[in-house]
């Protein structure tokens, strides 16, 4: 009798592919569209490099106020903080700081959504599932960030809001959006 090695062939494919297919790519770095470098959360849609078509840049980032003359000026007056550039005498978050923080996400319901992310990837405190946004399609939608650069306090007042259904412009409109209460 004659085995075929087809059958264990195709099985092997098979665990392999289920063991590293179905991985997420939260926290794979991605691209957003606008032009406009943001300094505040901001989550793309659709970005095509991502499963999910979300990329997320979950931080604010505030930008030194006084005048610049250069790229030098803006990272001594930040405290040494290489994050932006001088543009037109003002300080500006550079979009290498965005592009090197902006990671692929997925909307959640807790945390344990958040643990399965990409080997590799620049977030150092892993991932929570938190809402970013007050306004817009994604008004109070949790989705996955990194822990890294959230504003947790922002993050907590924003869900409280959302749950209290107290969030104008997003908890008011029409279908109402699945984060509010």
């Amino acid at each position: 009798m004659r085995m075929s090695a087809t059958p264990w062939l195709g099985a092997a494919l098979g665990l392999l592919c289920a063991a590293a297919c179905s991985q997420s790519d939260v926290g794979a770095p991605c691209q957003h569209a606008q032009s406009d470098v943001p300094s505040e959360p901001v989550i793309s849609f659709p970005s095509l490099a991502c499963d999910q078509l979300l990329c997320v840049f979950g931080e604010t980032i505030t930008a030194p106020s006084d005048p610049c003359e250069s790229d030098a000026d803006c990272t001594e007056m930040s405290g040494g903080v290489d994050s932006f550039v001088c543009e037109n005498n003002r300080c500006t978050v550079a979009q290498e700081t965005v592009l090197e923080r902006s990671m692929c996400s997925t909307t959640c319901d807790s945390d344990i959504e958040c643990e399965d992310f990409v080997d590799g990837t620049r977030c150092e405190t892993g991932f929570t599932c938190a809402p970013l946004m007050s306004l817009g399609d994604f008004c109070c939608q949790k989705v996955c960030v990194c822990r890294d650069e959230l504003d947790v306090a922002g993050s907590q007042t924003l869900e409280a809001a959302c749950e209290a259904s107290d969030v104008p412009g997003c908890c008011d409109l029409n279908p109402r959006p699945k984060g509010c209460g």
